[in-house]
């Protein structure tokens, strides 16, 4: 049975060089600092990012820093709802303070679109502050429209 040759696995130089390109970009720079000659290491190190198994270990491995380094919207979201309700502590273990915890509100309130309103009807009826609101306020227009002065 012949075997996926991105299934291969990496020899220790080869993962070095995965680990030192991920440092440094500069191909030949991680060749030679993995351990391979200086002759060679600019036309190993452009021959290795074409090797099937080193590409797949090399993003692989960039996806786990990623993973690991980057905040996903869950976390946001979760670490905004603890700041505005005041359970998260700052470095000399105060709770944040109100204008954070507003702020944390105001973050939220984005992120759920309810920061976008528009006001419609009374004396701002010809300029709503948004076109495609989230949520839609009616206020009365004072008289001015005789069929229709209640607030819907």
């Amino acid at each position: 049975m012949k075997r996926n040759k991105e299934d291969r696995p990496l020899t220790a130089k080869e993962s070095a060089f995965v680990d030192f390109v991920i440092e440094d970009p500069n191909k030949t720079q991680a060749a030679i600092k993995a351990g391979y000659s200086k002759k060679s290491a600019y036309r190993i190190g452009c021959d290795n990012m074409k090797k099937p198994h080193i590409l797949k270990a090399y993003n692989a491995r960039l996806k786990e820093i990623e993973d690991a380094r980057i905040a996903k919207a869950k976390e946001v979201m979760e670490f905004l709802t603890s700041v505005m309700r005041g359970e998260v502590k700052d470095q000399f273990d105060l709770d944040p303070t109100l204008s954070d915890r507003l702020d944390a509100a105001k973050q939220l309130q984005k992120r759920y679109g309810l920061d976008k309103v528009a006001v419609i009807g009374g004396e701002d009826d010809d300029n709503p502050i948004q076109t495609a609101p989230a949520i839609t306020v009616y206020l009365p227009d004072n008289g001015r429209d005789k069929a229709g002065a209640d607030i819907k």
